[in-house]
C-alpha cells in the first residue's frame, strides 16, 4: 500500500456516501442474483489451509526485499508464477497463467486465469512487491502485501479445486472469467495495475468487478475494512452484503487518495473494491519497514478474509454483474 499520496491522480471522491441510490442499486440487484446463481457459497467454511498459507508467507518474506528495482523484486515473480503452474498440473488444466511485462518497471506482474463462458470478467488482485522507507533496506513485507498474494493463491487453489474436471469436452464452465492479478510495482504509483488496465481498456475488455486485496494480515478489530476512495458503490455493497451472510462485520475507511491498485481500475473506469483488514492500513507503523515480519500475522485475521473472499468468489463468479452497470454511467 502507498503510504502517502505522493502520486498524481484524478480527483477523489467517497462515493459510498455521496451516491447512496446506486448502493441500493448493488443491493437490489445482489437480491435478484440470490436465487439463481449456481456456485453459492457453501453452507459450511471451506477449510484453510493455515499452515501452507503461513509457509508461503515466510517464502515471500525471505527475498529480503520484492522492490521493483532489485533481482528478488523478480525473482518473487517467478516464485509466484510457479506456484500456479503447480496448482495448474496438479489440479485444473484449464487455468491459464502468464507474465504481463511491463514498460514502466522491469518487475512482471503475474496474471492466472480460468475461462467462462462469457469473456465478462471478475479479476481478484494483489500487489506483491515491497518497499523500504530506507533506500536499500530490509523489506519483508509481511503484510504489505504477502498477505494479500498468499490469500489470493489460496483463493485460487481453492477456486481449481472447485472447479477442476478431467475431460474437456464435458467440462461446465462458470459464467463469468475469473482473473487473480499478482501487480508488479504498487508501492511507487501503482505502475504494473495502472499498465494492466490501460491494456484492459485499449483492448475492449469487459471487466465487470475488481476486489483488490491489500494488507490482509493484521487488524486491530475482528472485521473487515471496505474503502471508500476510488471506488463503486454498488459492488462495495454486494460485498457488505456477502459478508453479513458470512457473519463477518464490515468498517468503512478511506484514503483520502489513490492508495492501493483499485484506483487502476477505477481510473479506467472499471468497477472497483478495496479490501483490507484493520480500520486504518495507512496508520500501520510497521509497513515499509524491518518490523514487517512474519511474526506480526495473525492466522485468524488472514482465514476470515480468504472466507469472506471465497464467499465473494462464489457469487461473483456465477452472477451477471453486468446488470449493477458500469461506473461510467453514473460516476465517472
Amino acid at each position: 500500500m502507498i503510504s502517502t499520496p505522493d502520486h498524481d491522480f484524478s480527483q477523489y471522491l467517497d462515493t459510498l456516501d455521496l451516491n447512496a441510490d446506486l448502493a441500493q442499486r448493488g443491493l437490489d440487484w445482489m437480491q435478484d442474483e440470490l436465487d439463481g446463481r449456481s456456485m453459492a457459497p457453501s453452507e459450511q467454511p471451506t477449510p484453510f489451509n493455515i499452515e501452507r498459507a503461513m509457509r508461503h508467507l515466510k517464502t515471500m518474506t525471505e527475498f529480503w526485499s520484492r522492490d521493483h528495482r532489485v533481482e528478488n523484486g523478480t525473482k518473487a515473480a517467478e516464485w509466484i508464477l510457479e506456484s500456479i503452474e503447480r496448482i495448474v498440473a496438479l489440479v485444473n488444466p484449464h487455468i491459464e497463467s502468464a507474465a504481463f511485462a511491463h514498460n514502466a518497471t522491469k518487475q512482471p506482474s503475474v496474471i492466472a486465469k480460468l475461462p467462462g463462458a462469457t469473456s465478462d470478467i471478475v479479476v481478484f488482485g494483489a500487489h506483491f512487491d515491497s518497499i523500504s522507507r530506507k533506500p536499500g533496506g530490509y523489506a519483508p513485507g509481511a503484510d504489505d502485501n504477502a498477505s494479500g498474494t498468499i490469500v489470493l493463491l489460496e483463493l485460487l487453489r481453492t477456486l481449481a479445486e472447485k472447479t477442476s474436471h478431467k475431460e474437456i469436452e464435458t467440462w461446465k464452465p462458470l459464467r463469468n472469467t475469473v482473473e487473480f492479478h499478482f501487480y508488479a510495482a504498487e508501492e511507487v504509483g501503482l505502475l504494473g495495475s495502472s499498465e494492466i488496465f490501460y491494456d484492459y481498456k485499449v483492448k475492449n475488455k469487459t471487466v465487470v468487478a475488481m476486489l483488490n486485496h491489500d494488507m490482509l494480515g493484521f487488524s486491530s478489530t475482528d472485521k473487515i475494512s471496505l474503502g471508500g476512495d476510488k471506488i463503486d458503490p454498488r459492488l462495495t455493497h454486494v460485498l457488505r452484503t456477502i459478508a453479513k451472510q458470512r457473519g463477518i462485520a464490515t468498517l468503512s475507511f478511506s484514503c483520502g487518495y489513490a492508495c492501493s491498485d483499485h484506483a487502476s481500475a477505477h481510473n479506467n473506469k472499471y468497477p472497483a473494491a478495496f479490501i483490507t483488514a484493520d480500520r486504518d492500513p495507512t496508520g500501520n507503523d510497521r509497513i515499509h519497514t524491518d518490523k514487517d515480519t512474519l511474526e506480526t500475522i495473525e492466522k485468524e485475521t488472514l482465514e476470515r478474509h480468504f472466507q469472506f473472499s471465497l464467499a465473494a468468489l462464489e457469487v461473483l463468479s456465477n452472477a451477471n454483474v453486468t446488470k449493477l452497470g458500469r461506473p461510467s454511467d453514473d460516476l465517472m
